[in-house]
């Protein structure tokens, strides 16, 4: 291997042992056989750098089985696959390597799992009981912007579900800590911010959604095809722009009187250091009230005392707000763990500051 695809084979090994494990099986050894397969490392190393995470190899291989390649590797998106998919991923691959490397070159880690709003749901909730205005989300990174229409989603955990009871898409997720807030709040204006939106009016596009779901996992099909659906019928603002450029517009174009509440879902976690800053610097320094409601991996958002926990790094991600904006003071606060694909949220405990605001809002004639 030249030393390129060592890194590159380094960085795989690390990803399938801390993001993958158990949780993962079949597409764990996918990525493990890449990582040991010269000939495949040299061809996502030939790709653009955005694409070599094996996210973006997997996605391209089921693409290509989703568009109809026959393959003996379809097996492996069977519920009753037993075998070892590793070796007939890394055939995929290389038998249909020139159209491979062109959806590697062309499109990009987008995914937009909705069981993600049953960590956005009960957190815009609470921000917005404890906000004086209604707000203005702004979801950048969006994707195909499934998560922008979170209130319109049937979410339960255990006893208590937040959204519409007719709601078309219902979604569960397991409560580990703090009763997630189920009183809703006010969404006044809503837009999407991604470097290459998903149409999904258009097949095509959607399909790549479809593709970037895991072998194991592909009882999230059902529930994307849904919000889809939902989305179609009443699709709200997507904006094609950069990070900055379209934060920038959405702070300038959302209603002054609401809180501009920014939500990131495993989007920081790709910018480089620089971006980082100048994305947080932007948020705090802006001329309007903001929030920024972040689900990354522990540590990407910076000063936020993110305390111990017993999951592993990759079956886990911290939930973080950063307040400032207009001349306030800047809050960074911990707000929870939550699995990665919002199959369970701990939420930490209310503050004092929001019961109490969100009692006095209860009392209100009316």
């Amino acid at each position: 291997m030249s030393a390129d695809t060592e890194a590159l084979a380094a960085w795989w090994r690390s990803f399938a042992r801390y993001s993958l494990a158990d949780y993962a099986p079949r597409y764990d050894a996918m990525v493990r056989a890449a990582a040991e397969n010269s000939d495949v490392l040299e061809l996502v190393a030939a790709a653009p750098p955005e694409a070599h995470v094996p996210n973006n190899l997997q996605a391209a291989a089921h693409y290509l089985l989703l568009s109809g390649v026959d393959h003996p590797l379809a097996a492996a998106y069977e519920p009753d696959f037993s075998g070892d998919p590793g070796p007939l991923f890394c055939d995929l691959v290389l038998s249909h390597s020139d159209a491979v490397a062109d959806l590697l070159a062309t499109r990009v880690v987008q995914t937009n799992e909705v069981n993600r709003t049953a960590v956005i749901a009960p957190a815009v909730n609470r921000i917005g009981g404890e906000a004086a205005s209604s707000l203005a989300l702004i979801d950048v990174g969006c994707s195909a912007g499934l998560n922008l229409i979170f209130d319109r989603y049937r979410i339960t955990f255990g006893d208590i579900s937040l959204g519409p009871a007719d709601a078309a898409l219902r979604l569960t997720a397991e409560s580990r800590g703090a009763d997630p807030v189920a009183t809703p709040a006010e969404v006044a204006w809503r837009r999407g911010i991604d470097r290459n939106p998903i149409d999904v009016s258009d097949p095509a596009q959607a399909m790549w959604l479809e593709a970037l779901l895991w072998p194991d996992q592909l009882g999230r099909l059902d529930r994307l095809r849904a919000a889809i659906g939902e989305f179609r019928s009443d699709p709200p603002e997507l904006v094609k722009a950069d990070a900055l450029d379209g934060l920038a517009a959405a702070l300038a174009d959302a209603p002054p009187d609401a809180l501009a509440l920014i939500v990131t879902t495993w989007v920081v976690f790709y910018f480089d250091e620089d971006l980082r800053r100048d994305f947080e610097a932007m948020l705090l320094d802006a001329d309007r009230p903001t929030a920024w409601l972040a689900m990354e991996m522990a540590g990407i958002v910076p000063g936020v005392d993110v305390p111990p926990t017993s999951e592993s790094a990759g079956e886990v991600s911290a939930i973080t707000l950063v307040t400032g904006g207009a001349g306030r003071s800047v809050e960074r606060r911990f707000c929870g763990w939550t699995h990665p694909h919002g199959a369970w949220v701990d939420l930490a405990p209310c503050t004092e500051r929001a019961v109490r605001r969100r009692e006095s809002r209860r009392r209100r004639p009316g």
